[in-house]
């Protein structure tokens, strides 16, 4: 096995030149493709010239070669004689160690020809001379924009090369993350035994060195080699956790008695007696996630009755912190399962971490209830289910009530050009076709859009003449009587065309608001926006004010809710916490009460038995409204409908 301390790859004629651990020299280790395919591109007219620099360069007569390359790059500075000219200056500067010549040549080749087919090799060279001169945060900058398919590409001779330079800076500034990446790519590549063995080592030690499982989890999403992804998993394993504070805050009652609660809340504990009633909990207590995941613990630990004095029998909670790992998080599955023996897994909350929950849980038959919005989870097994507001689910009563209760029978579309915009924007699309009525006007824009007079311009059919060239043509007229009349120009437009009852607008609060604006600008704003669960707050108004009045979206937590089970969610929650609950603890207390509801309507411990109880739940009571699970374990159910009115207040329908 050979360990290179520096390399330079020369591009024409793909010769691999390096140095060797134990050499202090440059061994040529010979050509790895054909010497001409590149040097017979060059110029007809400029071959003699160019083929007389190639043969000295080949003899190592640098003196000669660097002067017909030379004059090359600067008599014919626009052809491909004088680009292949300035890569082999810079080779020879580097050959002779006159590394910051080499690195003004290369970094000048790699402005001057961003699409040149040598950049590859380039871009190395550029690397490994800026190892030399002990410029690491540039190499690594260079090697960055190497991609592995492109480096594994070269061949396994070349790649190896490529991942031991990366390696070697990545140990010289002490970036074990990167190190790992590099030399388990070199694993991938075909090795003898003891090389690979060697490697592996290399991979040990630096993974020795990392503590933070936030970096752990990233890189074990960067590396695909399967052996250095068990190490990595291990490793985040074998890492305790921060502390996470796990009990809820201290009600602000204060003849409420946290210790006198029904639920015996546990973290990573065992040989807690009751297995039928032990209910697993992963959040994200720490990392990007964290506020999210004591939003849910809060209304979890609410519906766990932690604040009562109840008979009830106890639900043992066994809460695990995802650090907002998916490793991490599936994880946590098997101590859950194997350790805690839960009958039941609440959680987690993003795609990602919600996905590897549920698969591992599937794996081990235990049922999992995920918090996860994206659409897709429960339908991978049927110990899987999802108790989240999902886009079709807002959307479906939002539309029957506009067409079943408003009448509306047209609709338009204004929607942000990002995938969520985009799904959300077709499935409104698909669900006002579904119920007879049908979609009349539609018009996009950018996600990072602020000017909204274009969009109203095109969906009032105002933004283009040729289609209403009739009116256009009346217009004209009257305007040139007018000006002959007074001699001034008078203001009149088109008037919009307002062929639609209802604009579904799929954004925050904020962009609704200026569309809205834009909207009454054109003498639009007598259509009511229809929006999401988002607008189901104070922003919208703060945000838009007149302009936005008449806003129809659908709600959950509400205190104005015709749901009594709504308002006395949020009665409880503020006794308990001192403030308003949010969606999110909604969902996340109602999953508490599905499960907690399901154990105590079976005397089994079989968990089996346990997810059929919890599919076959129907119009359950709750504060997001009546539920049931469809065929794929997804809660659907009818949500109240809410008007903005006159004022900023918030109105059931």
């Amino acid at each position: 096995m050979k360990y290179f301390s520096r390399a330079a790859l020369i591009g024409v004629g793909l010769i691999l030149l390096i140095h060797t651990g134990c050499a202090s020299h440059p061994d040529r280790l010979g050509s790895l493709g054909p010497t001409a395919t590149r040097a017979q591109k060059v110029e007809p007219q400029l071959q003699p010239q160019f083929q007389k620099a190639e043969k000295a360069y080949n003899a190592k007569q640098y003196d000669s070669a660097r002067h017909i390359y030379l004059g090359l790059k600067q008599k014919y500075p626009h052809t491909r004689a004088a680009m292949v000219s300035a890569y082999r200056l810079g080779t020879i500067y580097y050959y002779e160690q006159q590394y910051p010549a080499a690195s003004r040549e290369f970094e000048s080749f790699l402005l001057r020809h961003p699409n040149s087919d040598l950049n590859f090799d380039v871009t190395y060279n550029a690397a490994a001379t800026e190892y030399e001169l002990g410029n690491l945060d540039k190499a690594r900058s260079y090697l960055a924009r190497m991609k592995k398919a492109e480096i594994d590409a070269q061949g396994p001779r070349r790649a190896e090369v490529v991942y031991q330079l990366s390696a070697q800076v990545a140990e010289a500034m002490s970036h074990h993350g990167d190190a790992v990446i590099a030399y388990a790519a070199e694993i991938q590549l075909p090795q003898e035994e003891s090389a690979r063995a060697t490697l592996a080592d290399k991979v040990d030690g630096h993974l020795a060195k990392m503590e933070d499982r936030n970096e752990l989890d990233k890189l074990l999403a960067d590396i695909t080699e399967p052996e250095t992804r068990d190490k990595i998993a291990k490793r985040i394993a074998g890492i305790k956790p921060a502390e996470v504070a796990i009990a809820a805050p201290v009600p602000s009652n204060p003849s409420t008695d946290l210790g006198t609660g029904s639920a015996v809340v546990t973290s990573g504990s065992s040989g807690v007696s009751g297995e039928r009633m032990n209910v697993g909990v992963i959040l994200p207590l720490t990392g990007k996630f964290a506020n999210y995941g004591h939003k849910a613990l809060e209304g979890i630990l609410l519906a766990s009755n932690v604040y009562q004095t109840t008979h009830d029998p106890e639900i043992h909670l066994f809460i695990e912190d995802t650090a907002s790992s998916p490793a991490v998080a599936r994880l946590a599955v098997d101590r859950l399962v194997n350790e805690n023996k839960v009958m039941a897994i609440i959680g987690p909350l993003s795609y990602k971490e919600s996905l590897a929950v549920s698969e591992r849980s599937q794996e081990l038959g235990v049922l999992n209830l995920s918090l996860s919005t994206k659409e897709g989870i429960s339908e991978k097994g049927s110990f899987l289910f999802q108790n989240a507001l999902t886009p079709k689910v807002q959307l479906d009563s939002l539309v029957q009530f506009c067409i079943k209760q408003r009448q509306f029978s047209r609709f338009a579309i204004v929607y942000p050009t990002d995938n969520f915009g985009k799904d959300m924007a077709n499935q409104f699309w698909d669900l006002v076709e579904k119920y007879g009525a049908h979609v009349v006007a539609v018009a996009s824009y950018t996600p990072t859009q602020n000017d909204f007079q274009g969009v109203a311009q095109e969906l009032s059919g105002v933004s283009d003449g040729k289609y209403r060239r009739l009116e256009v043509g009346k217009l004209a007229e009257y305007l040139a009587q007018e000006k002959q009349k007074t001699g001034k120009e008078p203001k009149v437009n088109l008037p919009p065309i307002l062929d639609f009852d209802g604009v579904f607008v799929p954004d925050s609060p904020k962009r609704a608001a200026q569309i809205a604006a834009s909207m009454t600008y054109f003498d639009m704003g007598g259509v009511p926006l229809l929006g999401t669960t988002e607008w189901n707050g104070d922003k919208l108004y703060q945000s838009g004010g007149r302009y936005v009045e008449g806003a129809l979206f659908p709600g959950a937590v509400n205190s104005t809710a015709n749901n009594p089970a709504s308002r006395e969610f949020i009665h409880q929650y503020a006794v308990a916490y001192g403030s308003a609950p949010d969606l999110l603890s909604g969902q996340a207390y109602e999953a508490m009460a599905l499960v907690g509801a399901a154990i105590k309507m079976t005397s089994s411990s079989d968990r089996g038995e346990l997810a059929a109880q919890l599919g076959n739940l129907k119009d359950f009571a709750s504060p997001l409204g009546n539920l049931s699970f469809d065929s794929t374990r997804v809660a659907q159910r009818k949500l109240q409908v809410f008007a903005l009115q006159a004022g900023g207040n918030i109105v059931p329908q």
